[in-house]
């Protein structure tokens, strides 16, 4: 049973009732029980406050899950924030009746976990969706069936991007394998290094990409949420190129800053094979000439 919903009256004797007390309990507003009722920790009560308010078990009304909007499917221990919202307007982030599962179109192994949860029931079938290197992460609410869902978008360049290797050659992202070296850098102290490939994502599908071209005329098209290294207003920061703006600059192989000339979103219709690399220590390469980070 719950208190009258807006636009009736709610009387003393009704709260009492709700709180399982006999009708003429005496009850003051501000005392823990009545606060915990009308969902009003602190300041002066109204009894409008209640309306529709219950004492029973309150139903779950959302589950939403937070987490990095990009991530590598290898990597599985990222933190994934499990908040439920009840219809007494409370929350919580008690996982303990929530089933998970994790969906993307790469074979996994291993256990998906969170801090501070440990979630063991998670599964690993194909994305749904087009192109297939978009996947998420569903929670689901086992007595009410809420879910929550928080996409995952993996990020990659076309498998023809050239990447600057160790020697200083240009070889394509996609003939790239573990055991590699490339060149790396600080992006902070510009200081440089050789470091090896030690992960090489599977070519997938993507339709949707970012070409953005520099005064130096190099150009890069990565997908959306793939992250570059900029110089903005003379602050430097990693950016998803979508986010990346005209006059933005990017650190070119050379050591130098180019700045941006156009930014421009491409869809294929037809989709364009994609892959991307782990690099050790640095996490850094260069494709084509303009530094990125890499997968994960």
């Amino acid at each position: 049973m719950a208190l009258p919903t807006a636009g009736s009256a709610i009387s003393l004797n009704q709260v009492n009732v709700e709180l399982a007390l006999t009708g003429t309990t005496s009850i003051q507003m501000d005392q823990t029980t009545v606060r915990t009722l009308f969902v009003k920790p602190s300041g002066t009560i109204a009894m409008s406050d209640g309306y529709g308010k219950s004492n029973g078990p309150p139903s779950i009304t959302s589950i939403v899950i937070s987490g990095p909007t990009a991530a590598s499917w290898v990597d599985y221990a990222n933190t994934w924030t499990v908040l439920i919202n009840y219809s007494n307007s409370t929350t919580s982030t008690d996982c303990t009746l929530l089933t998970w599962a994790i969906y993307s179109n790469f074979p996994t192994v291993g256990t998906l976990r969170t801090r501070p949860y440990t979630l063991t029931a998670a599964s690993y079938i194909s994305s749904p969706g087009p192109g297939n290197n978009v996947g998420y992460v569903k929670a689901t609410h086992v007595a009410s069936g809420v879910s929550g869902i928080l996409n995952i978008t993996w990020t990659c360049l076309p498998t023809h991007t050239l990447i600057t290797m160790a020697d200083n050659t240009q070889n394509a992202i996609g003939g790239i394998k573990v055991g590699d070296t490339v060149k790396a850098i600080d992006p902070h102290t510009h200081e440089m290094s050789n470091e090896k490939v030690t992960f090489v994502l599977d070519t997938n599908t993507s339709y949707n990409l970012i070409r953005i071209t520099c005064a130096n005329n190099s150009i890069v098209e990565p997908t959306p949420e793939h992250e570059v290294w900029i110089r903005r207003n003379g602050v430097t920061m990693w950016v998803e190129s979508k986010d990346v703006l005209v006059d933005d600059e990017l650190l070119s192989a050379d050591l130098s800053y180019t700045g941006v000339t156009s930014v421009d979103p491409i869809h294929c219709d037809d989709g364009v094979q994609v892959g991307n690399i782990s690099v050790a220590n640095a996490k850094v390469y260069f494709a084509e000439r303009l530094l990125m980070h890499n997968t994960g």
